[in-house]
């Protein structure tokens, strides 16, 4: 679902181009528990984005049904099951890998 690539946003944020739920995950995975108004601005002061409360609201909303994120209250944080669920499918991934290079040494 997301195009991040995290170390790119930590090295200079303005050269690249993400979309904004990809940024408020960013901003949720390295600051978690901040409410809806904290990450608006700090998307319009780290990422120069022009964007409402009520709009990162819908943003967040969308995050949340997607079970990405999770909400307490009025804070908001990555969902843990969906970390595992995403570490497992990049194991998944890996091993395929794996497989595939070892196919490639065995018809050479």
């Amino acid at each position: 679902m997301f195009m991040l690539c995290i170390s790119s946003l930590e090295k200079n944020p303005s050269e690249k181009v993400f979309q904004k739920k990809d940024l408020i995950f960013y901003i949720v995975a390295y600051y978690p528990g901040l409410n809806c108004s904290q990450i608006t601005r700090l998307l319009r002061k780290k990422f120069s984005l022009s964007i409402t409360n009520q709009g990162v609201y819908k943003l967040l909303s969308e995050l949340i049904v997607a079970e990405i994120l999770e909400k307490n209250k009025l804070k908001y944080f990555v969902n843990h099951d969906w970390i595992l669920v995403t570490e497992k499918n990049l194991e998944i991934i890996k091993n395929r890998e794996q497989i595939v290079e070892e196919k490639e040494v065995l018809l050479v």
